[in-house]
């Protein structure tokens, strides 16, 4: 009854209030790969920040096809800002997997979709019920919030007890009609409603079911454990000048963020320069480190980087080069802040 009770006013609730976003149009949600694009790029990132990225992301390859035959630096760069640049490395790598191997389809099964780079069991089970109306459940972290306090879970939901209980808890509830709008839903609640500080519990739809704002825990939940400790670390980036142009360089396979460019942070291996004035700094989140970024203006005085096995790809770009290639976080900003001091 308590199950039945949760669903009918959770729909009732998504139906009404539910926010107009780019991806729950009706067009959207009969189109996996579409659904798949906003999933991925909603994971750990706000709603605000993903629209334009989103929308920019499907005028550029409005399909699986088109997405499969772009080339890596293009897809990076259409990514360059949402962060955690494997994700955008797994659509790609999946986007052509699917066309070699599903004639373009993404799977509709669970086992199909969790043998695709990238796609873990929440991707699977937002895919299977939004897109194809399967009775899959998905817990993402405001899914985990809702039902740790709806249902009173006091383990650590991060823990792998804390996960199993949640995910059965998810599994219970996914009614079998409408069952993409109740995840949904459930998510939706979480972003809006059942916020992490602050919840708007008297708004609430299902508050006379809550375990949580029942025993007056709802502050106290959902158990996260402890959070790490952010560091603070200093780091500089050298702008050695050639004729207009500045030396940048490609990591390499291996390395976090491969694939993206980088401004050297030491003198480079074979080039003779000089090391400026700082023209300015820059502050950049990374984890749990909050980075402080200072440019430097340096002089080019001869010389070629020397290339010493896999050291990744040294070049000389010119302005409108920075604008294209896709950029490590910190220095994208750099790239702004040669605009903003005229350089």
């Amino acid at each position: 009854m308590q199950t039945s009770e949760m669903q009918k006013q959770l729909l009732r609730w998504f139906d009404r209030h539910a926010r107009t976003l780019p991806w729950r149009s009706r067009a959207v949600r009969r189109d996996p790969y579409r659904v798949w694009v906003s999933e991925i790029m909603l994971q750990q990132t706000q709603v605000v920040t993903v629209i334009p990225y989103y929308q920019r992301w499907l005028r550029l390859f409005p399909t699986i096809g088109a997405l499969a035959r772009a080339k890596p630096a293009a897809v990076l760069k259409a990514w360059e800002g949402l962060g955690y640049y494997r994700r955008a490395r797994n659509l790609h790598a999946t986007a052509r997997e699917v066309v070699r191997c599903h004639s373009g389809r993404l799977p509709a099964t669970r086992d199909g979709l969790l043998a695709l780079p990238g796609i873990g069991r929440y991707t699977a089970g937002a895919i299977l019920s939004i897109a194809f109306g399967q009775r899959e459940p998905l817990v993402d972290g405001n899914v985990a919030r809702v039902l740790a306090r709806l249902f009173g879970v006091r383990q650590n939901v991060k823990s792998g007890t804390g996960q199993a209980r949640l995910w059965k808890l998810a599994g219970s509830l996914v009614p079998a009609k409408r069952p993409g709008a109740f995840n949904e839903s459930l998510m939706e609640l979480g972003a809006t409603v059942c916020t992490p500080a602050g919840p708007r519990c008297d708004c609430c739809p299902v508050r006379k079911l809550c375990v949580a704002l029942r025993l007056g825990e709802v502050e106290r939940l959902p158990n996260t454990g402890k959070r790490p400790k952010s560091r603070f670390v200093r780091q500089r980036a050298l702008l050695i000048w050639r004729d207009g142009r500045l030396l940048i360089r490609r990591r390499r396979s291996g390395e976090s963020m491969c694939g993206l460019w980088e401004f050297p942070s030491e003198p480079v291996a074979g080039v003779r320069s000089t090391v400026g004035e700082r023209i300015g700094s820059i502050r950049h989140s990374v984890m749990n480190d909050q980075l402080l970024v200072a440019a430097h203006d340096c002089h080019w005085l001869g010389g070629e980087p020397i290339r010493q096995g896999e050291t990744g790809c040294w070049r000389w770009a010119d302005r409108a080069t920075l604008a294209r290639l896709p950029f490590i976080g910190a220095h994208r900003k750099i790239v702004g802040l040669l605009v903003v001091v005229g350089r």
